[in-house]
């Protein structure tokens, strides 16, 4: 399950309380729109997250601002030596998924992968890919002459 910080923020005792039934539950936590709030490191000490997801704000100019590029890099650094998973958001392009894969990032989502869809086609859309998962899209090969 995803929760925000802005959600944190607004009742952090109850938040705490609730993600530690969930996880007692065994129910793994993924923190939202990391970097947006104003006490992410808290957080990430604190409650029992197992995922944190970089915002799509950070994601977005990876490859054309270099001060975004390191707070991506110092967040996939951060994130694993918590023990964390890393998954960016917002990815739509093969430049910014090739960088961060080549930081360690975990996981993407954005258009590159797909586009939002309701249940019923994102079930299809899973089943269709198997145990395999999504595999990113390979340029086609040069005709052999």
């Amino acid at each position: 399950l995803e929760i925000t910080e802005h959600v944190l923020l607004e009742d952090p005792q109850r938040a705490a309380d609730t993600l530690a039934g969930l996880n007692g539950h065994g129910v793994k936590m993924s923190l939202d729109d990391f970097g947006t709030g104003y006490s992410s490191l808290v957080h990430l000490r604190r409650l029992p997250v197992s995922e944190l997801k970089i915002d799509r704000s950070f994601v977005a100019r990876l490859a054309v601002d270099n001060e975004d590029a390191e707070i991506v890099r110092c967040t996939v650094d951060l994130a694993h030596s918590l023990g964390l998973l890393v998954v960016a958001e917002g990815v739509e392009d093969d430049e910014t998924w090739e960088r961060l894969r080549d930081l360690g990032c975990d996981a993407v989502q954005g258009w590159l992968v797909a586009a939002a869809m309701p249940p019923e086609e994102t079930t299809a859309w899973l089943r269709a890919r198997g145990s395999r998962g999504w595999q990113r899209p390979r340029a086609a090969l040069p005709a052999a002459e």
